[in-house]
């Protein structure tokens, strides 16, 4: 009957939420035993832990996958908790755990655009298990990638955009710039300059945000979420934006912004050949 046919494909669908649910478990506990055994920083290539061997495997830019070997902490989102300041919650329902992966600094040539506090990157640990007690990591960077191949199939990830967004632009860090940089703008000069607060992509524009007087970047993080949550504009831009003491003068501040704006195209693009970076917002 139609109804039979209806129950039948609730009740399917509830045993599949429930195989997602215990998996994701899996592997919060898979990635706090790693985390107890070594710092994600040494977690590169392949690697004997407790009678497996395990392969990290990754796209060394980050686009498609991020090294974990880049950060500091990986910390599983936790759905359930709320996030301070977003309107609503960038998630899709899929394969794997949805993290957060903080970086602190880079690999090789030193990035100074990474924000002071670190990258807080969103990301989807996958585990893909072959015979002879071997496993295979990747951590998705889900602002690029929204399906991976799990087991040899196609499968759609699991994401939370947003656990980053709130964590990365949050105005316990952020905010002490507001004030003390409008009154004490020489204390602050330091600190001032163009920041990426997600790996860059040659192939996106750089959307820059830039906060007004007694102010600091984290008024944007619902701007950044709503980026995040529309698959057009997340594949077309990438976000960054300007911290500066807003006491400094107009032309102090304007100067300020075109240097810092110079040096992040010389970084990202010497040749120059990326056309999004000629398409600035």
């Amino acid at each position: 009957s139609v109804q039979h046919s209806r129950d039948a494909k609730m009740a399917g669908r509830d045993v599949a939420a429930a195989q997602r649910t215990l998996h994701r478990a899996s592997l919060g506990t898979l990635l706090t035993v790693l985390q107890q055994r070594a710092d994600p920083g040494t977690w590169s290539g392949t690697q004997s832990v407790q009678g497996w061997t395990v392969t990290f495997a990754c796209d060394p830019t980050g686009i498609k996958s991020i090294p974990p070997s880049w950060c500091e902490r990986i910390t599983a989102v936790d759905p359930g908790k709320s996030l301070a300041r977003l309107e609503r919650r960038v998630s899709t329902e899929g394969e794997g755990l949805p993290v957060v992966m903080v970086q602190k600094s880079s690999i090789g040539r030193k990035d100074p655009h990474i924000p002071r506090h670190g990258r807080r990157l969103a990301a989807t640990l996958t585990a893909d298990f072959t015979a002879g007690n071997k496993v295979t990591l990747t951590f998705h960077n889900t602002r690029n990638v929204d399906s991976a191949r799990v087991h040899g199939v196609d499968r759609t990830l699991a994401s939370d955009l947003s656990a980053p967004i709130a964590e990365g632009m949050s105005r316990r860090y952020l905010s002490k710039f507001a004030f003390a940089g409008l009154i004490r703008p020489d204390n602050h000069l330091k600190d001032a300059g163009i920041y990426t607060p997600d790996v860059f992509d040659p192939a996106k524009i750089p959307l820059v945000l830039i906060h007004g007087l007694e102010s600091a970047p984290h008024i944007w993080a619902n701007i950044m979420n709503e980026v995040a949550g529309d698959p057009v504009l997340r594949r077309r831009y990438q976000v960054w934006y300007y911290l500066y003491p807003s006491g400094l003068t107009v032309q102090a501040a304007a100067a300020k912004f075109r240097k810092s704006l110079n040096d992040a195209r010389d970084f990202y693009d010497p040749a120059p050949r990326h056309p999004g970076m000629q398409q600035m917002v």
